[in-house]
């Protein structure tokens, strides 16, 4: 079964320079995704498709049909954003979901996704409670090993000085 990576947009200047460059040389100017196709051994079959409609309308629309999502109105960047979440909702870190969708830095994941990521202030304050609580124990365990030898050493000095006396 072959297999499809839809990477991030081409940034706007490389896909300005890429649309003059075409302009230039009389071709159709490029579209703004870059999709390579894979195939069963892994091996690239195509290294990237010209135009993103090309590979629409010749590709990815008959499959999505095929599969019977033709009312979804499923994109190729819906399914990013698909994979994105589902990553995310099974437990994914920010530094995985940046590196399985080609962002440059985890900041762009965060803002895109960032909300997607599941609020742990509830898990961080009873972790803070409990490290507090064992902190606390170990001073007033301190504290009374403390106490104790103080009235170990005041009944000393009173039996001494009883014995003086």
């Amino acid at each position: 079964m072959a297999r499809v990576w839809i990477e991030d947009r081409i940034g706007h200047a490389a896909y300005m320079r890429a649309v003059s460059e075409a302009k230039r040389v009389g071709r159709t100017p490029p579209g703004r995704y870059r999709v390579r196709w894979y195939g069963p051994d892994g091996k690239p079959k195509m290294k990237t498709l010209a135009r993103k409609v090309d590979a629409d309308q010749r590709f990815f629309a008959p499959a999505v049909t095929r599969a019977g999502l033709g009312h979804l109105k499923v994109t190729p960047h819906k399914l990013r954003h698909t994979a994105a979440s589902l990553a995310i909702a099974s437990g994914a870190d920010v530094n995985v979901v940046q590196t399985m969708l080609g962002h440059k830095s985890a900041t762009l994941t965060l803002d895109t996704y960032g909300h997607l990521f599941p609020d742990r202030l509830d898990e961080v304050s009873k972790k803070m409670h409990k490290r507090r609580s064992k902190q606390l124990a170990k001073v007033k365990a301190k504290l009374e090993k403390a106490e104790r030898k103080a009235r170990e050493a005041a009944e000393t000095v009173a039996t001494l000085e009883e014995d003086a006396a």
